[in-house]
């Protein structure tokens, strides 16, 4: 997992506790099983752009999380062409 992704794990707990919601409760309310939800707070899964948007919504993040999601084409394109790094002692 990248640093991205940890991170919106992170936030997305920090915002479903200060709701006050349990895991259970915003599982159900964005249509996933518990246990998925954790690994994604925990960083063992990736979250889906789709997820993330029902999750700022129903934890009002006004797009906060979905800031957080790391764009998938970058990281194909990344792979495609062996980006590494953006600095001259990586060229």
């Amino acid at each position: 997992m990248t640093i991205e992704e940890n991170a919106f794990g992170a936030e997305l707990r920090r915002r479903r506790t200060a709701a006050g919601k349990s895991l259970g409760e915003l599982a159900e309310e964005v249509h996933c099983s518990r246990s998925f939800l954790s690994r994604i707070e925990t960083g063992q899964r990736r979250v889906t752009s789709e997820l993330a948007q029902l999750c700022d919504e129903r934890l009002d993040a006004r797009g906060a999380l979905l800031a957080l999601v790391p764009d998938p084409s970058f990281e194909r394109i990344s792979k495609t062409v062996g980006v590494r790094g953006s600095g001259p002692e990586s060229w």
